[in-house]
């Protein structure tokens, strides 16, 4: 009987470790998409684990996930790109303010306060950091036409991309979404509000060919920085594991164990993968500036 209520709680560790070593690695688009979002030490770092050879044979990838990656791939660059050189106007706007602060508070002259060298030190420092950030995007070497890091994602992805479904499949899919998303059942019933179909369903399409995806018996990890409630178990605040309907349809129809990672996770198991192994701090910082990035799955 307690077998049947197993979706409610953790698995035990020897369990858990089994599936850990057994499992199919299933990367989100968005762990794919953080390539262009990290600083270019990390990145290369994130690109080296996820190059290896003992990691990438454990790897699939669902076709909806390598659809969402070359979908919003330029948008994500153009992003990063954009926010970079959209920073010194929204800077000069907040010295501007503050240089209105420095008049007021110092009116003409002041026995303590020379304001001219308040303003000449503001601007000075301002300075110093736009010369820094045109030396930050000379380094981070990606544009909407050259994108080196391209190549490397394709030749990861090759050979593990499960098939898409036909027209036909699609269609009958959007209806089943339909009808789970009224009844609030997991995945994707958040993304309900979004106008386009192949967007509010996405997540949805994506666990089916999960489903599908899976041999009968195989045990799957899904790693992703998605944090959204229709995939997380939530117990005030603190996300243990997936939801528990998800775990329970995957048990039912694959009769494996299904668990999900965030990022810090995956990169603690790849590290140990490798014969030359990244310093742990590496791992440690590399995780913290990946718990920073938020994903927008935006409507592009």
């Amino acid at each position: 009987m307690p077998e049947r209520f197993q979706h409610y709680y953790a698995l035990p560790e020897d369990v858990y470790q089994k599936v850990v070593e057994e499992a199919t690695i299933i990367l989100d688009a968005n762990v794919l998409l953080n390539i262009y979002q990290l600083k270019p030490e990390s990145r290369d770092n994130l690109i080296k684990v996820l190059s290896d050879e003992n990691v990438k044979s454990r790897i699939w990838i669902p076709y909806q996930i390598a659809e969402e990656f070359f979908r919003n791939r330029l948008s994500v660059i153009n992003e990063q790109i954009s926010n970079a050189r959209n920073l010194p106007n929204k800077v000069n706007e907040k010295l501007s303010d503050l240089y209105k602060v420095i008049d007021n508070c110092v009116r003409k002259e002041h026995p303590l306060v020379d304001r001219d060298e308040w303003r000449k030190g503001f601007k000075g420092v301002f300075s110093e950091l736009e010369d820094n950030l045109d030396n930050a995007l000379g380094a981070y070497g990606v544009s909407l036409v050259n994108d080196p890091f391209l190549g490397i994602v394709i030749s990861f992805l090759k050979g593990r991309i499960g098939d898409p479904y036909d027209g036909d499949r699609v269609n009958q899919l959007f209806q089943e979404a339909k009808d789970r998303y009224e009844k609030q059942i997991p995945p994707g019933y958040l993304d309900a509000s979004k106008e386009k179909p192949e967007r509010r369903y996405g997540d949805f399409i994506l666990w089916r060919q999960i489903l599908d995806g899976m041999e009968t018996g195989t045990n799957a990890i899904f790693v992703t920085s998605e944090v959204k409630d229709d995939w997380w178990f939530n117990v005030q605040g603190k996300r243990p594991f997936a939801r528990t309907e998800l775990r329970n349809e995957y048990n039912e129809q694959v009769q494996g164990h299904y668990v999900q990672w965030k990022q810090s996770n995956f990169l603690m198991w790849a590290n140990d993968q490798r014969e030359e192994k990244l310093p742990e701090n590496v791992i440690d910082e590399l995780s913290t500036e990946l718990s920073r990035i938020e994903f927008k799955d935006v409507d592009w």
